[in-house]
């Protein structure tokens, strides 16, 4: 006996598919847990076909065609799309999830059905496979029955909850925090329940959380409002309960924060993201929200520095990229010369459209500079916000360095306007103070800086530094450049 339905490659199709799989379960007498399992691995099955189908095939169709075998039932999904490399499938590291987030949908199928495979049929594209056996066909009902006693006690065939978190979320989510992180989470208001209930009630954080069936929470991701421009937000805080590491609430979480982001009516108009260089997989799911590299932050704060040869205790470096959901118009930049053509590529690749002001651009304003300085003294690290550019600003960096440089300080990050013309006087000078370009920061959707960073120890090592999307391995050899050049070896 067999069944076919034919879909179109489109996002709508994914609940009509899920339906006719749990439909045809029914049909032959699934249990509720049997269903239940198919349907969650059906819906990766589709979801993986078509974030891997070209835009251009979206007017195709694909098969989904259900088998009834002599003990369990067997779906086959066609797929059209990219060829897909078996030797280099993502795994799914429990101990590490946030880490191995490609490998979840992977594993989450192979752990709902008896098997699952990707088969090659050359012409004709691949085919998904997944076979479950049925307790109310053939003989193997009695050991069936066990394995679905088994699955109804594993914490990965529970049905989560995902939602948007609420103010009194606050408590659970401290837990949880603690649970996944202990004390090293770097944003401290994840511990003060008080003050993160009140920001999540300010939308200064918006939260998705993911809950069991008892209503505890288990996971959650947040983006955070910049305190300086309530327009951009950054994305962070991925954590999940141990115990549910093996669930779906991680995938659940990061689409329901990736709906949010790209949803036409956000609040927000402009989000951020910094990833540790050395997390590859995290940068691969920066993929999902469509993130593009601006900027590296190098020697940020003290961790543990982990890469494909060894782990160590060192300075951590982050990646910083942005996405911007709607076009916001032009934007006026003023790049120092030597830095201009690169900073063409950076900003090709987001849906800007900078009016370049020439360098030339004479100089008009006689205010001296203004500037603030902040210093983390648990990271290490020293800033200096250039507000205004003044004539005497080299001067005045020049003077603002040498005062950081008595501090008990590992890193210095100086951000130059460059809504004014002044980055191109600084940048003269920058290589005698041991200042290097480090890309290209954003204090508000329409306002961006030059970034420069000072390291004092110890010296960067660029081998250690990961990269994955090709314009971040671009800023990545540019950045080493610019640091060979302002701090010779």
């Amino acid at each position: 006996m067999e069944w076919i339905l034919i879909c179109d490659y489109n996002p709508r199709c994914q609940t009509v598919v899920q339906g006719f799989v749990e439909e045809s379960a029914k049909a032959l007498g699934a249990s509720q847990q049997e269903v239940y399992a198919l349907g969650i691995a059906a819906e990766e099955a589709v979801v993986h076909i078509l974030e891997n189908v070209p835009a251009e095939m979206c007017t195709e169709r694909f098969e989904v065609r259900c088998t009834v075998l002599a003990d369990g039932i067997e779906f086959r999904f066609g797929n059209l799309g990219r060829p897909i490399n078996l030797q280099a499938l993502p795994e799914y590291n429990n101990d590490r999830p946030e880490e191995s987030i490609e490998g979840l949908p992977f594993f989450l199928m192979s752990r709902m059905v008896d098997r699952f495979e990707f088969v090659n049929q050359g012409k004709e594209g691949w085919c998904t496979v997944i076979y479950k056996r049925l307790a109310g066909l053939g003989a193997d009902a009695q050991m069936s029955k066990r394995e679905e006693e088994a699955d109804l006690s594993s914490r990965a065939a529970e049905k989560l909850q995902v939602r948007r978190a609420h103010a009194d979320d606050a408590p659970a989510i401290t837990q949880l925090a603690y649970q996944t992180y202990h004390y090293t989470y770097p944003r401290d208001i994840i511990y003060y329940p008080d003050r993160l209930s009140e920001a999540l009630r300010k939308e200064e954080i918006v939260s998705f959380v993911a809950l069991n069936p008892m209503g505890t929470l288990i996971g959650q991701m947040a983006l955070f409002a910049d305190p300086g421009c309530r327009k951009i937000a950054e994305i962070g805080a991925l954590m999940v309960h141990p115990d549910y590491r093996r669930s779906r609430g991680l995938l659940h979480i990061i689409r329901s924060t990736q709906h949010f982001v790209t949803a036409a009516d956000t609040s927000f108009d402009f989000f951020t993201t910094n990833q540790i260089t050395e997390h590859l997989t995290a940068q691969r799911m920066s993929g999902l929200f469509h993130f593009h590299p601006m900027a590296l932050r190098l020697s940020f704060f003290d961790g543990l520095v982990a890469d494909s040869k060894s782990s160590s205790h060192g300075r951590i470096n982050l990646l910083y990229l942005v996405y911007l959901p709607k076009p916001l118009g032009p934007i006026r930049l003023h790049v120092p010369a030597r830095h201009a053509s690169f900073a063409r590529t950076l900003f090709a690749e987001t849906s800007y459209e900078p009016d370049w002001e020439p360098v030339e651009e004479s100089w008009h304003n006689q205010e001296p500079t203004r500037l603030g300085v902040h210093i983390q003294t648990e990271q290490a690290v020293g800033f200096l916000r250039i507000s205004q550019s003044g004539p005497d600003l080299a001067d005045a960096v020049r003077r603002a360095v040498s005062q950081l440089l008595f501090e008990d300080l590992k890193t210095i990050y100086v951000t130059i306007p460059l809504w004014e013309p002044g980055g191109a006087v600084l940048d003269e000078s920058a290589d005698g103070m041991q200042l290097f370009f480090s890309g290209f920061v954003a204090e508000s959707p329409e306002r961006w800086a030059l970034l420069y960073t000072r390291i004092i120890r110890p010296r960067l090592d660029f081998s250690r530094i990961e990269m994955l999307h090709p314009l971040a391995v671009a800023l990545k050899e540019y950045v080493q450049s610019c640091y060979q050049r302002a701090v010779p070896d």
